[in-house]
């Protein structure tokens, strides 16, 4: 994988529009004590991820609050008005300084918020958030998404899941989807209820042009989940 914003993208600048105040700002995001609002305006005041670090590492903050600085970060990434790369290069770099961690931490976090992701722009955001970590090494998808309920998904897990996986078919080589694949299908079940999700709702996707490198990873995988595997994915 990538390093600074992904493989999304380059890194945006945080932009709060109209100069909003960090204290209506964070009543807005429901940031609610001393410290996420703190970190709340670190995002807001800094200049990219490199700065925002920066800040942070000034605070010599213990390993519970760096926890609790990774959930800030996915908090307001999911409640921006379009995703921003920004989010990406923090959390990718934080994962870097401490792999153990904060990469459990994010995890946690896209498992509890999995369950209820309230808005089609939450899970918009926090789908292309979590496909740009899985595509760096950041997050693992069978472990942050194996309880997703694909089979049966309600309408903003249908979001986060094209989102999801269009990052993967946009950014990820053969050899990482055949890795990826071959996971999967250790769990018959679970590979059946992926290939049901990508035909019913993935294969529609504006990505899928002819000749372009989402359509032939997207039936690469298709192929390798339905021969069962790394061996079939070919």
């Amino acid at each position: 994988g990538g390093g600074g914003g992904g493989k999304g993208g380059k890194p945006e600048k945080k932009t709060v529009e109209g100069g909003a105040d960090i204290d209506d700002l964070a009543k807005k995001m429901k940031m609610t004590t001393a410290f996420r609002k703190k970190i709340l305006g670190l995002l807001v005041g800094s200049f990219d991820a490199d700065e925002f670090l920066l800040s942070l590492n000034s605070l010599n903050l213990g390993t519970a609050d760096a926890r609790e600085v990774a959930r800030v970060v996915v908090d307001v990434c999911g409640q921006e008005k379009k995703f921003n790369s920004y989010y990406t290069s923090i959390l990718l770099k934080m994962i870097e300084d401490d792999p153990k961690e904060v990469r459990m931490t994010v995890c946690l976090m896209f498992k509890d918020v999995t369950k209820d992701l309230g808005t089609a722009r939450r899970a918009r955001n926090l789908g292309k958030l979590a496909g740009n970590l899985i595509c760096d090494g950041g997050v693992d998808f069978m472990y942050a998404f194996r309880d997703v309920d694909f089979l049966n998904p309600g309408e903003e897990t249908v979001v986060f899941g094209v989102y999801l996986f269009s990052v993967l078919f946009s950014e990820w080589s053969e050899g990482e989807l055949t890795a990826f694949v071959g996971r999967m299908c250790r769990d018959r079940g679970y590979a059946d209820e992926i290939l049901s999700f990508l035909v019913k709702f993935v294969a529609g996707w504006k990505g899928n042009e002819e000749g372009s490198v989402w359509r032939r990873n997207y039936r690469f995988t298709m192929k390798g989940i339905e021969r069962g595997g790394v061996a079939g994915a070919r």
